[in-house]
């Protein structure tokens, strides 16, 4: 009876283990994409009347009032004027974003 009891255990606490994995999973695959907020954070710190040029190792989408990648979006509350599509450079100067073309 002894090795029933401990398989009956052994099989509840994998049970309790593939449920725990699998919410885990569903956590993981739920999470908010942080590089939006990034993207924003690094705009809304620059210092006024100071220049700052911004490489982006991704491409985002960035409007007057958001930068938005992959679903998700960050405001930025302090630009007043960009836009632009798959954006790479940035040149952020007295709370003005230009966007800068090029390879």
């Amino acid at each position: 009876m002894p090795a029933v009891d401990e398989a009956l255990i052994v099989l509840a606490e994998l049970a309790l283990l593939a449920g725990l994995a699998a919410l885990a999973n569903q956590l993981w695959l739920s999470r908010p994409e942080p590089y939006p907020a990034l993207v924003a954070r690094a705009i809304n710190a620059t210092a006024p009347g100071a220049e700052t040029v911004i490489v982006l190792p991704q491409p985002v989408n960035i409007t007057t009032a958001y930068v938005s990648f992959g679903g998700e979006r960050a405001a930025i509350p302090r630009l007043s004027a960009v836009s632009g599509d798959a954006v790479r450079y940035l040149l952020v100067y007295n709370a003005s974003v230009r966007v800068v073309r090029g390879g």
